[in-house]
């Protein structure tokens, strides 16, 4: 897999070069070795067998000849300079320029390319998402070099036009550094992105794509072609899980292939670390399809191994965004719901080495139980009458807390008795002769009157009872 990490491989002089193509021009156009500029001709009766496989070299583009190629034929057809022929053929080692093995493997730098520039697609957004500090949509076409920053509740799925796909998790940073595709060979793109931090999930097209694709972090280069993989890139520290294909890691001078179920930690300075496997997936059978509650309420098995657990909720079963995406220490954990409708959630250990495993995947309904209807305000009664005090009494509910006003017009704006209480009795004492007004309106549960909105009383015949008639035969 060809890595972004520079290529050390000598190349001819320039004088050299200056000499061989002044004899190429003056040489005959017969085919063979013997046609060649004496001092390219020395150099290939030293190397091995013509069209040998040779490793590429980290920044090569990778061609597999066909029938009826010639390198003075891809020169014209792939190279910015096409004369660039004679180089293609001294770095592959081929004796005859007329004569190309089929299916043989010739490897040209990206930069002798001739390319077209592409663009990326954005899929899905959800929450913030931003380029160049405006917001980013769905459907929004998104050129090379656009740097994409999701906020702390943000993320956002993004289609490559060689048919990969990008899920840019919440605060992370990704740039499209490059995104060429290679002319003159169909399935040939060269694709560098760059994540100074952050996560990234990458579904990179599994079809036969000969082209190159590289994800490019402060701490290490990943390469793959037809793979799904993670790759987290925080200060110091890189990981990488490998769920199908391989990933080629390098960093320090070392590259470590990552193979399907392994995974990789990359530190600072320092190579990256032998694979290990990845956690196998949590139990999550538990749990219910249906959740009635205002909280989503998830608990199970702790998994072996595990440190912690990411879990992330989707309203797409390809998790293209996230409604939810926290982490948690323990294998319990209480999210505000969603809106009703149908979900999709994920869950997944995360080892010492910071790691993320396997995925459970458990598909449930939102569908949160109606509110029950607040039982009708009480009906205050007046008992009884004695010579001090007006005794009232109401139906009251177990455990309720009630509010008890008393006032002299219906509206309520000169209270004259104003109390919190949980019995269904009140004594108040008795006031001078005329007509008075009570109500008793039911509190939210464990709520008192203070700081509780109240709204505009409603009158007392029509809320709770009849006007307080204190006749004056009664004072004597």
């Amino acid at each position: 897999m060809a890595m972004a990490t520079g290529w050390n491989a000598q190349e001819p002089t320039p004088s050299e070069l200056e000499q061989d193509t002044q004899m190429i021009h003056r040489r005959s156009r017969g085919p063979g070795w013997l046609s060649l500029p004496p001092s390219v001709a020395f150099l290939l009766l030293l190397l091995p067998p013509v069209n040998a496989q040779q490793p590429a070299a980290p920044d090569d583009f990778a061609y597999i000849a066909q029938p009826g190629d010639t390198l003075i034929g891809l020169g014209k057809r792939l190279l910015r300079e096409p004369n660039r022929w004679h180089d293609v053929q001294l770095r592959n080692q081929i004796a005859n320029e007329y004569r190309i093995k089929p299916g043989s493997t010739i490897h040209i730098p990206y930069r002798w390319l001739k390319v077209s520039t592409e663009t990326a697609a954005v899929a899905k957004v959800a929450g913030t998402v931003t380029s160049a500090s405006q917001p980013v949509t769905a459907g929004q076409s998104l050129s090379q070099g656009s740097v994409i920053e999701t906020g702390a509740d943000g993320s956002v799925a993004i289609d490559l036009a060689d048919g990969s796909r990008l899920v840019l998790h919440k605060s992370s940073s990704l740039r499209l550094s490059e995104m060429q595709r290679v002319d003159g060979v169909p399935n040939s793109h060269d694709i560098q992105l760059q994540l100074p931090g952050g996560h990234v999930d990458t579904l990179v097209k599994p079809h036969r794509d000969v082209g190159r694709f590289e994800i490019v972090t402060p701490t290490a280069a990943l390469g793959v072609r037809g793979t799904v993989f993670r790759a987290t890139a925080l200060e110091d520290v890189v990981t990488t899980e490998t769920l199908e294909g391989v990933v080629a890691v390098s960093a320090s001078g070392e590259t470590v292939d990552t193979k399907a179920d392994f995974g990789t930690r990359v530190d600072k300075g320092a190579p990256p670390r032998k694979p290990v496997p990845l956690l196998p997936p949590p139990n999550l059978s538990s749990l219910q399809g249906t959740n009635p509650l205002k909280e989503l309420h998830l608990e199970f098995p702790p998994l072996e191994g595990a440190k912690s657990y990411q879990v992330q909720v989707s309203e797409t079963a390809d998790f293209q965004t996230f409604a939810v995406d926290v982490r948690s220490e323990q294998p319990v954990l209480n999210v505000p719901a969603l809106p009703d409708g149908a979900y999709w959630l994920r869950v997944r250990g995360i080892d010492p080495l910071g790691l993320e495993g396997h995925d459970a995947v458990k598909s449930f309904t939102q569908q949160t139980r109606p509110e029950p209807p607040k039982p009708p305000p009480p009906k205050p009664e007046l008992v009884s009458i004695t010579r001090h005090d007006l005794h009232f009494q109401w139906s009251a509910e177990p455990g309720q807390q009630y509010r008890v006003q008393i006032a002299r017009d219906p509206q309520f704006q000169h209270v004259l008795a104003d109390q919190t209480q949980s019995e269904g009795t009140w004594v108040w004492h008795r006031p001078w002769p005329g007509q008075y007004y009570i109500r008793v309106e039911p509190l939210p549960a464990n709520e008192t009157t203070q700081g509780t909105p109240f709204v505009v009383p409603v009158p007392l015949w029509a809320k709770v009872a009849a006007p307080i008639v204190i006749m004056a035969t009664l004072l004597f």
